[in-house]
């Protein structure tokens, strides 16, 4: 199956393989190999998180969320394919709104100011 951007799937994290949302941010023509680029959620710290330019807050309901959470952009990571909860399949989608908000925050992350003249 290939995941498409935007999409809201769980992964297994951590030593304990707790599965936490994933939204995918890679490119759609790039989700045909094994891999996809994912930035995971958290429900830690929302309030201290909040306001981070790393991080994006989204309340429950939004792209299908149960809970309020955070997309953690400072940990963006390539994970492969296989490890996406395919029992479960996508459990959401953000919209193209939501997306351009955590692709700010991504430039944010990996943004050096001084190339940029």
């Amino acid at each position: 199956m290939n995941p498409q951007r935007g999409e809201i799937y769980l992964v297994p994290f951590g030593q304990e393989g707790k599965p936490r949302p994933v939204v995918i941010v890679s490119r759609d023509t790039l989700n045909g190999g094994n891999y996809v680029i994912v930035v995971p959620f958290t429900t830690q710290k929302l309030e201290e998180r909040k306001g981070r330019q790393s991080c994006v807050f989204f309340n429950a309901g939004e792209g299908s969320l149960s809970q309020d959470c955070v997309a953690k952009t400072d940990e963006i990571q390539r994970i492969f394919k296989t490890e996406i909860d395919w029992v479960r399949g996508r459990i959401g989608r953000f919209s193209q709104d939501q997306m351009s908000k955590i692709v700010r925050a991504i430039r944010f992350v990996i943004r050096d100011d001084e190339l940029i003249a």
